[in-house]
């Protein structure tokens, strides 16, 4: 009888509720055993600017999406505004493959994907291949970071950037996760944002359970979640080399299989 790589293993799951069921999939799929506790969910943000980012929509050059939720939230506002954006003669960019695919899905093309899937390699590559747009759009989250508009600003890029949803830590979940930790069966915690390391630390300071979380092992899909988790003290042993929630569990069932 062949063992599979995940044979057992109790996997903490901390993505938002929209895209855990898939990722706990995957991890059934190497036989491990998901715990699905979202660290973080999304709402509507009313930017005090959103009338004029919708009223300049056509003047934007490049309008530039740097995850899933913004492509949410972006769709859904205009629909609730009845702005028709198909007719605009923008470019559409896009950081990973995963928000370019939801893009097409909505019937958007990119036209321009990095490489690599951070704001960092986006910035880089768009830049050495001669782009260069007077007015660019970002539209982001309320704790999303500023790296690509900075990068595109130190070459004259006017970046607007948009706040359009805003996440928080469910209340609900918080009483999840400590319960959880406090059985301290977990052998791993995936992590797939800074944001929910931000949730998931809050939660072990406020119910002292430092000691708890040296137990298990913590992968985060990309160099940015790894920073920051390494900023509190915890030991991440898995990026997977592509950011990608297929990558991130694949990675997990190889480091077990190895280890």
């Amino acid at each position: 009888m062949v063992t599979l790589p995940l044979e057992g293993k109790e996997i903490l799951i901390t993505r938002g509720e929209q895209e855990a069921e898939g990722m706990s999939e995957l991890v059934k799929q190497y036989g491990g055993i998901p715990h699905i506790v979202p660290l973080l969910a999304f709402r509507f943000y009313e930017d005090h600017k959103q009338t004029d980012y919708i009223n300049q929509l056509p003047e934007y050059e490049w309008i530039i999406f740097t995850s899933k939720n913004t492509v949410r939230f972006f769709v859904s506002l205009l629909k609730e505004k009845e702005v028709t954006f198909s007719t605009m003669k923008c470019k559409i960019g896009a950081v990973g493959d995963k928000t370019g695919e939801l893009l097409r899905s909505f019937g958007y093309t990119p036209d321009f994907i990095p490489d690599s899937f951070t704001a960092e390699d986006f910035a880089e590559q768009f830049l050495n291949e001669g782009k260069r747009p007077k007015k660019v759009l970002i539209p982001k989250g309320n704790l999303a970071r500023n790296i690509l508009a900075s990068s595109l600003r130190e070459y004259g890029i006017s970046c607007d950037e948009w706040i359009l949803y805003e996440n928080y830590f469910p209340q609900k979940n918080q009483e999840k996760l400590k319960q959880l930790l406090l059985i301290n069966e977990l052998d791993a915690v995936t992590f797939t944002s800074s944001s929910a390391i931000h949730h998931f630390i809050k939660t072990v300071e406020k119910n002292n359970l430092k000691r708890i979380i040296e137990h298990p092992i913590y992968a985060c899909i990309g160099p940015v979640a790894k920073e920051t988790a390494e900023s509190y003290g915890l030991k991440v042993e898995i990026v997977p080399e592509r950011y990608t929630m297929e990558d991130l569990v694949e990675a997990l069932a190889q480091y077990f299989h190895a280890h």
